[in-house]
């Protein structure tokens, strides 16, 4: 007996030396580890279709940052500039398109080689100005009153000048293509522009 007590003594001293002498702890034992294998799932397929993204463009805000700028150059485009005081104005080379100028009453206004593309000049009252080489296009003049306005050079294309009076206004070398002319009638060649009597 003295002989197994001894065995056993030795070998738990063994068992002690070995434990500490091994790094990382521990002699790692077998563990079965239960079965965790996910079962196997079909997932169906799915096209996704072609999609072209447009490239960036830079457009200007609607409304202009400023309605209020004034001079050459002055960037009013999408500007309600209806009741704004425009007599003896200068708007020289002025970006107005998409603005409202409908119903305003202005004389002595630059207005030379300003863009009022799709701009809305219906029912205006404009002496003594200048449309020089401006751009009219898509513009409406309709039932508006234009006396003494130089529209040389302008571009009229599309615009449309039903029913607005022209006396004693001149337009030499002006663009005419789809204009409506301010009898109705739409024609790509130079209005008849009539002054009242």
């Amino acid at each position: 007996m003295r002989r197994s007590a001894i065995i056993v003594s030795f070998l738990a001293i063994l068992s002690a030396i070995l434990l500490a002498c091994t790094p990382g702890g521990p002699i790692p034992t077998t563990t079965t580890v239960p079965d965790t294998t996910v079962p196997e799932t079909t997932v169906p397929e799915t096209t996704i279709p072609a999609t072209t993204i447009p490239a960036p463009t830079t457009t200007l805000p609607s409304v202009a940052e400023d309605c209020t700028a004034r001079g050459n150059n002055a960037d009013l485009h999408g500007c309600d500039l209806r009741s704004a005081n425009l007599t003896n104005g200068n708007l020289y080379q002025a970006n107005l398109r998409g603005a409202d100028l409908s119903g305003v009453t202005a004389s002595n206004l630059n207005l030379q080689g300003a863009d009022l593309t799709g701009a809305n000049l219906s029912g205006i009252t404009l002496s003594n100005s200048s449309l020089y080489a401006a751009d009219l296009t898509a513009a409406l003049l309709t039932s508006g009153s234009f006396t003494n306005v130089n529209f040389q050079s302008a571009n009229l294309t599309e615009a449309n000048l039903s029913g607005a009076v022209f006396p004693s206004s001149g337009f030499y070398a002006a663009t005419w293509s789809n204009t409506t002319c301010p009898n109705g009638v739409v024609q790509s060649t130079d209005c008849t522009v009539s002054s009242p009597t």
